[in-house]
């Protein structure tokens, strides 16, 4: 057989249209005024001519093939541990002929298990791999020896032969692949690569193997179920048994005898907890090489009662809705609201949770962000209920909650509800600097937008003095107020008493139905007569709401003025909680967000969770707190005038429900005592 002619081989072809330039140089042949001879622009002509061929050639890639019987040959070993040192010894005494005659052609050793090792390069001037100590590389190396994937070592040996050789290679193995598809990976290669196959002999000692572990992936609590344990082994045994455990409790203990090959056994099982279980199975007694492969184990999900979180902030008024939702069937645990989970890894063991009536200055910002992650990424289901502690009442407004409620915390005031006017004195003093003053500021933004046209907000700092950051001033025109808000900054003492009088006297001189005032502090005044001013405002029906912001606040001050001035007082240990407070103090004195008139709700969007409720005959509600839908939410029940009742939306994988009445004697007094209150609740 004659040897082949060698080959001309053009890589970019298209750059060969770049010989339509060459007319160019005839024309100026003829055309130029060069005073030389003939002979000398002939030469000339055909000089740059061959330059722009040459030129054009380089780019359109012209390169020249030429035929080799040269190899690169891969010699793929298995390194198992289901090849013996019988088997390793014989690999390595073939590569080691196969790399004495391999003469010009070149060759890689590539050991491999579970997954393919470090390519070797050998040939030529490079020597002969070394012999591998079958024993020492087992004790070295077992973890990466106990598979074996010779469909993964099929492609990565095929990568690695370099172009312009002879490809080709040898897999040195006993053939028992424990992982991928073998025959799939070689037919790949087929037209491409040559592969040999040089069998290896297996070793001969004693193994059991633990196979697989069969179950069902989800099952009823209570349920009865098969585990079916598939053990292999190269011999006959009939010493050992195999244990099965649910978590770390032995459940079963049965003998079995191998036979050489696949054996199969089946164990009954229940499981009476719910949630997911490992049952491991475990083989004793055997006569045995290889231990780490005596055990595996499966996974069973056991769907027992529904488990729920109810959060409430009134411990005693969680009765009701607990009994209605244990009379269908669900596992209730309650908790107050300092008891809601702060780590996914206890939230994850609820399929619900409920939170009744909770204010967000409540929670912390941890929990509130746990509870969003739960619905966002682990597809929980969360229900928030309403009363006069929750939704915007709650001062959840721009929190994490909020947004992933279907509905907003703020809202549009009626045009028949009071108007208000609202003082926020702040201190600025030193202490209050960096997040503190931050959060005052957020805080100011969060009381500005939740106020409507009707009403009025000023903002008064003090320190050793006191200074306007806004005068009293309607929030038709709100952008003026927070553009002042913006400009606040710490610094100076801490005297309270004037800063309170002067904005006493400017809300007493307001005109508004609701006249309320909110100070925030962190330190301890200087004295003055607080409590008088207090009582005087309580006589002209301005009310006090105070903010102790840290331990360092003179907190027994701050709450005697809140009791006197009939408002309310809060403790903020963390400066992120003020905002918060800020929002529910505003929402609550501007008697907006309550609606206290009975109705009964109307069906807005049929759905089958609600197809067996009898809705014509539902009793009335006392009351529901005030929000809006967000545009993608789905109101199913709605109040006379139009309000939500029921909205839910999915969020992320999970889904979340607002229900902006209440579960308690409050509101749903008629409710408690509805045929179908445990099963619409359910």
């Amino acid at each position: 057989m004659g040897t082949p002619s060698p080959l001309l081989e053009l890589t970019r072809p298209w750059w060969l249209l770049g010989l339509a330039a060459l007319p160019v140089f005839v024309y100026y042949f003829y055309r130029s005024l060069v005073d030389f001879t003939r002979w000398q622009r002939t030469l000339s002509l055909a000089v740059r001519a061959l330059i722009a061929v040459l030129l054009v050639l380089a780019l359109a890639g012209l390169n020249l093939l030429r035929p080799t019987r040269e190899q690169f040959v891969v010699f793929a070993v298995d390194r198992s541990l289901s090849v013996g040192d019988e088997g390793a010894k014989a690999a390595d005494a073939f590569v080691t002929r196969a790399a004495a005659a391999a003469g010009r052609n070149r060759y890689a050793v590539l050991p491999f298990a579970s997954e393919p090792g470090a390519l070797q390069p050998g040939g030529r001037d490079k020597p002969a791999p070394a012999k591998t100590d079958a024993a020492t590389t087992d004790k070295a190396d077992d973890e990466g020896r106990k598979g074996t994937d010779i469909a993964a070592t099929l492609e990565v040996a095929a990568a690695a032969i370099p172009p312009f050789y002879v490809p080709k290679i040898v897999l040195l193995s006993d053939g028992n692949a424990t992982s991928g598809e073998t025959l799939k990976a070689a037919m790949a290669l087929q037209g491409r690569v040559e592969v040999s196959t040089v069998p290896l002999p297996a070793r001969t000692d004693p193994e059991v193997q633990l196979s697989a572990v069969n179950a069902p992936t989800q099952v009823q609590q209570g349920e009865s179920f098969n585990v079916e344990v598939v053990v292999d082994s190269n011999h006959d045994d009939a010493a050992g048994r195999v244990e099965v455990y649910r978590g770390d409790i032995k459940v079963a203990d049965q003998p079995l005898k191998l036979k050489k090959g696949e054996n199969r056994v089946t164990l009954k099982q229940s499981l009476e907890q719910g949630g997911l279980t490992p049952v491991t199975a475990r083989l004793r007694g055997y006569r045995d090489t290889l231990l780490d492969n005596n055990s595996d184990f499966g996974l069973v999900y056991t769907a027992g009662k529904p488990r729920v979180l109810l959060v409430e902030s009134e411990l005693d008024q969680a009765k009701p809705l607990t009994w209605a939702l244990e009379e269908q069937n669900m596992q209730v645990d309650v908790r107050p609201p300092r008891g809601a989970p702060e780590n996914l890894a206890e939230l994850q063991n609820y399929d619900l949770l409920i939170l009744s009536n909770v204010p967000a200055t409540a929670l912390t910002r941890l929990q509130m962000e746990v509870a969003r992650t739960y619905v966002q990424d682990l597809g929980g289901g969360l229900i928030m209920l309403g009363g006069d502690q929750s939704f915007g009442l709650g001062g959840y407004y721009k929190t994490a909650l909020e947004e992933i409620l279907p509905v907003r915390s703020d809202f549009e005031k009626e045009k028949e509800k009071p108007s208000l006017a609202m003082m926020l004195v702040i201190d600025k003093s030193g202490s209050m600097g960096g997040e503190k003053i931050e959060m005052a500021k957020d805080a100011a933004r969060a009381a500005v937008d939740l106020l409507g046209p009707s009403d009025k907000v000023g903002v008064l700092a003090f320190e050793g003095e006191n200074f306007w950051v806004s005068e009293l001033h309607p929030c038709t025109d709100k952008g003026f107020v927070l553009d002042r808000i913006a400009s606040l900054e710490a610094g100076g003492g801490t005297v309270m008493a004037p800063a309170m009088e002067e904005a006493y006297e400017t809300l007493k001189g307001a005109v508004a139905k609701l006249k309320h005032m909110i100070i925030l502090t962190d330190g301890v005044s200087a004295p003055g007569d607080f409590e008088g001013i207090a009582q005087a405002m309580a006589s002209d029906r301005i009310t006090v709401s105070t903010v102790a912001m840290g331990a360092d606040a003179d907190q027994q001050l701050l709450e005697d003025i809140a009791r006197i001035g009939n408002g309310r007082y809060y403790v903020a240990d963390d400066p992120a909680q003020v905002p918060q407070i800020f929002a529910k103090e505003t929402v609550t004195a501007s008697k907006s967000a309550i609606n206290e008139q009975p109705f009964t709700p109307s069906l807005v969007r049929p759905t089958q969770v609600l197809s067996e409720i009898a809705l014509d005959d539902v009793p009335f509600l006392l009351g529901y707190v005030v929000t809006r839908p967000k545009a993608t939410s789905e109101v199913i029940l709605a109040t006379e005038a139009g309000d939500p009742l029921l909205a839910w939306w999915r969020y992320g994988l999970g889904m979340s429900v607002a229900f902006t009445s209440d579960a308690k004697a409050r509101w749903a007094a008629e409710w408690q005592s509805w045929p179908q209150f445990s099963q619409f609740w359910a």
